[in-house]
């Protein structure tokens, strides 16, 4: 159902700044973590096979430099390959009429370019500075004579880029995390060389040993996972995170230009592009820019911007329980990964080591700006379903398929850390497949419980901020991450003492033992839901609300309160 009135989704907080910094530090720190970006090469040069702290070091640098050097080129090479000229030497009529669009959108911040490629209509921006850069296909000077409002409409996205100053971080956050994954590729590639190069150097002795193919592989999987095959698994959780962020911040970009009056005529220009590209589009998944089929409905409905992205959460969960699996333990066995209670998780902290204090304070501290930024989007979410007349039900209906994905997310980050993956493949260790999936189970269910308390919290408010004037975006997120917090924490003493009445009067529910999976399955109080049975009601329960949406009990209504025209977008 459809409202009259348009939400402005720009007056939500922009998690896609601080996204995208919390996935560079991520970065930062993972490469620093393990041997597994080609550190251990580096390290093996100078006899130090076993220094991780060198190898981290020697990681780091590469990383930067190669970032730095993808930058240059994407500077340099790329205007130079160009041949960029400045607009107004080319073209005085379209440069007076662009500086227009910038001076409305972004004052004095706009410096536009041109290339002398008349076929090309495509533009993009440079990140220089204060007064970034807009280059323009040489094919939209034509454009501009045949229809100007269409020309003014891409000059006014990519000015809306520069507005909301992402251009910075998109260029640095997409060249860091391809540094990031060709370094964790070719060490991959070169680990396996290394091993089947020494593997046909010695085929002799094995073979007298009567070491068989089968039994090379055995002795690969060790090797592979401890400096190879692991450093790509956290390649994907970070991909799935820069592609919400940097699909999110074209609908924003294309949202501000149309609230600048241009969005019949960038809607136009979409729809046009959609009919050339649309034979091409293929694996639109594994794209990091949105189609523009999609853009075109995220500007003109609103119901696009209140779909959770699961994918995102998935990937969020993913980034947030191997943050958890690479805390230091203080050497009795405790971690915060396994901490039953806050209580015991404060122990853990305090028992560490100086140094190892500080990186789990930190660590700590990113995973809780990661799950910030989670709330964000559903906040956001919630908020824009409610404006269409989603009531309680209905949105909760939407918690399903988050908490699916928070623990499917969960549990493959914990699953596929470093620690596990080398100890299961390496018959010297005493940890088993089993053992290391029940571990994994336990973190999952403990992240899938603490963010379903959250969102719960956050769709039962989300209705009753757009009947009130929004606030400035940062006193928006900061009101929101307190009052979450506290009706969370609300919310979960609501629980705990419905859980243990019921436990009281009922003598509470039969154990479900499963031998193999005793951290998953087994009650810490007798009659106590064990974390299985936790999982089970929570998924169980959702999957019912969800299941009033899908079979159309709920639906979107009238909205019971107005929303308050401080929400109302411009144009």
């Amino acid at each position: 159902m459809e409202v009259a009135t348009r939400l402005d989704p720009l007056k939500f907080p922009d998690e896609t700044k601080a996204g995208l910094a919390l996935v560079a530090a991520y970065i930062l720190f993972d490469i620093t973590q393990t041997a597994m970006f080609g550190g251990w090469f580096v390290a093996n040069a100078f006899g130090e096979e076993n220094n991780k702290v060198l190898a981290g070091a020697a990681q780091l640098v590469m990383l930067l430099a190669l970032t730095i050097a993808l930058v240059w080129r994407r500077h340099i090479k790329v205007a130079r390959a160009l041949r960029l000229q400045p607009l107004e030497v080319v073209d005085e009529a379209f440069a007076r009429d662009a500086a227009r669009v910038g001076e409305q959108i972004a004052p004095g911040r706009c410096n536009f370019m041109v290339t002398g490629n008349l076929a090309d209509a495509n533009a993009f921006c440079l990140a220089a500075g204060r007064k970034s850069r807009i280059v323009l296909g040489g094919g939209l000077r034509l454009l501009f004579r045949k229809d100007p409002q269409r020309a003014r409409a891409i000059v006014a996205h990519e000015c809306a880029h520069i507005a909301s100053g992402d251009v910075s971080y998109v260029v640095f956050g997409w060249l860091l995390f391809v540094s990031y994954a060709t370094l964790a590729t070719a060490n991959c590639v070169l680990a396996q060389f290394v091993f089947w190069y020494r593997v046909a150097n010695l085929w002799p002795s094995y073979s007298a040993n009567g070491y068989g193919f089968v039994d090379i592989v055995r002795l690969n999987a060790p090797f592979g996972f401890a400096y190879g095959f692991g450093g790509l698994v956290p390649v994907v959780g970070v991909w799935l995170l820069q592609r919400h962020f940097f699909r999110l911040r074209e609908f924003r970009a294309d949202e501000r230009s149309a609230q600048c009056g241009y969005r019949s005529a960038l809607s136009a220009t979409l729809r046009s592009a959609a009919e050339s590209t649309r034979k091409r589009a293929t694996w639109r998944l594994l794209s990091m820019h949105p189609s523009v089929d999609e853009r075109v409905r995220f500007l003109e409905s609103m119901p696009p911007w209140g779909r959770q992205d699961a994918a995102f959460l998935t990937g969020m969960a993913f980034i947030v329980a191997r943050i958890g699996e690479d805390m230091p333990s203080p050497g009795d066995g405790g971690t915060i990964q396994t901490a039953p209670t806050p209580q015991a998780m404060a122990e853990v902290i305090l028992n560490s080591t100086p140094s190892s204090f500080w990186l789990t304070l930190a660590l700590i501290t990113l995973q809780l700006a990661l799950v910030f930024v989670m709330s964000l989007h559903v906040y956001r979410t919630s908020a824009v379903t409610a404006h269409l007349g989603g009531r309680l039900a209905y949105r909760l209906s939407y918690v399903f398929s988050s908490i699916v994905a928070v623990l499917v997310g969960g549990f493959l980050g914990s699953a596929t850390c470093a620690n596990y993956a080398a100890a299961v493949a390496d018959p010297r260790h005493a940890l088993t497949l089993v053992q290391a999936i029940d571990a994994s189970l336990v973190s999952s269910a403990v992240s899938m419980c603490i963010f379903w308390f959250l969102a719960v919290s956050i769709v039962a408010f989300a209705s009753r901020d757009v009947t009130r004037a929004p606030k400035a975006p940062a006193a928006h997120a900061v009101r929101l991450a307190v009052r979450t917090a506290f009706v969370a924490l609300g919310l979960q003493v609501v629980v705990s003492f419905g859980s243990s009445a019921i436990w009281y009067l009922t003598g509470g529910m039969d154990p479900w033992v499963i031998a193999s999976l005793p951290s998953f399955t087994t009650q810490v109080l007798r009659g106590m839901p064990s974390l299985l049975q936790v999982v089970a009601i929570v998924l169980v329960g959702a999957a019912a609300i969800a299941a009033l949406r899908w079979s159309g009990v709920v639906r979107l209504k009238t909205p019971r309160g107005p929303t308050h025209a401080g929400w109302h977008a411009s144009a």
